[in-house]
Order: structure tokens, then sequence, then C-alpha cells
């Protein structure tokens, strides 16, 4: 086969056809994309053995390592501090409200801060299922196959940022940090719920 105007009859390696020497890679129909030995030299990459006739392995074809991928997206961030707002809320409302609320639970609406803190919470929460799947989707984009369940969300933001950051960590030997970060928007919010019931009993004289 040294004749390079004569194709090979099979896939196999072949004496490389522009005569620089060495073999290149035949696949039946056309040559290899420079994988040859130059005469006398060393190879310029490995050659390997292809696993069918049809399609030779490149030691150049190679996917992205995992430990490459970011294991944080915006989603996740706003997804683990958003209930920091009605946290705020609950630590504005005037005692006085509190109080009234007991005779008459409309009343409580009309502290803005009230308001914020109910209707916050639940607004938050769906918030919450939107930027798991949101989060979800932008991991496999970064090229990670099998991130955890967004649909654990439902049992909670905690359930579902200690799975998805134990997954995570898995895949790229990072990605705990959340963990520590919900745990301390969990503090803030006991704190908050501490501070209003401070503000209702000193309202009250106790």
């Amino acid at each position: 086969m040294s004749d390079t105007k004569t194709s090979p009859s099979g896939p196999g390696w072949y004496p490389e056809p522009s005569g620089r020497g060495g073999k290149a890679w035949w696949n039946g129909t056309s040559w290899g994309p420079s994988e040859y030995v130059p005469a006398g030299g060393h190879a310029t990459q490995q050659l390997i053995a292809p696993s069918s006739a049809a399609a030779p392995q490149y030691t150049h074809a190679m996917s992205a390592s995992s430990s490459d991928i970011s294991p944080y997206t915006w989603q996740l961030w706003l997804l683990v501090l958003l209930p920091l707002v009605p946290a705020l809320a609950m630590t504005l409302i005037d005692p006085t409200t509190i109080f009234l609320s007991a005779f008459d639970p409309l009343v409580a609406y009309s502290d803005p801060a009230y308001v914020v803190a109910i209707v916050g919470s639940w607004v938050v929460f769906f918030a919450t299922i939107f930027l798991a799947f949101a989060d979800v989707r932008s991991l496999k984009r970064r090229g990670l196959e099998s991130p955890f369940h967004p649909a654990f969300i439902l049992l909670g933001a905690l359930i579902y940022v200690i799975g998805r950051s134990v997954v995570v960590k898995r895949e790229t030997g990072a990605g705990l940090t959340p963990i520590w970060a919900t745990l301390g928007v969990w503090l803030a919010s006991g704190a908050a719920s501490m501070i209003m019931a401070f503000n209702a009993t000193g309202f009250l004289g106790f």
C-alpha cells in the first residue's frame, strides 16, 4: 500500500499516504486526521487500535472532567437566601398588630411588615420550586449528568440543598458551602421569630 494513489482495501493502519513516513489510519473510506509517526522519529500521538473497524479511537478525543464543573449557580444562591426576606419582615411587625390580631385577625393585614412576612413566605415557597428546577437545568448544561432531583424541594429547601450538595460534591469534589449557608438562614429566621416574640411580650408588659 505504498502507492498513495491506491486506496487500501479495508480499515487498518497503513503507510502514511503523503510519504512522510510512519503509519496512518484508514477507516475504509478516508484517512484519519494527522495520525502518523515520522520516519525515524517518535510518535507525535500514540496510535491506539480502534475498538471497531469503522471508528478508530484517538487519544485527543477526551470529554470534560467533572472536576472542572462549577458546583454553584445563581439559582441555588437565590434559593438559599430568599427566606431572609420574610424573616426580616417579622422583626419589623408592630407589637400592637400582634395583640389586636388576637381579637380580629384581619387587623394584622393593616401592618405592611406582617403582609410581607406572610405573603412573602408563600411567594418564597413557590419561587424556590422554580429555582430548584432551574438550578438542575443549569448543572446539566454544565455537564453534570445526574444532579439531585429538583422535586425534593417540595420537602423543604434544607432537604433539597443538602441532597443536591452531597450529589454535586461526589461528582465534582466541591459544593457543600450551600448547606452551611442554608443553616445560617434557618438560624436567622429563628432569631427573627424570637425578636417578634420579645416585642410582643414587651408590649404586654411581661
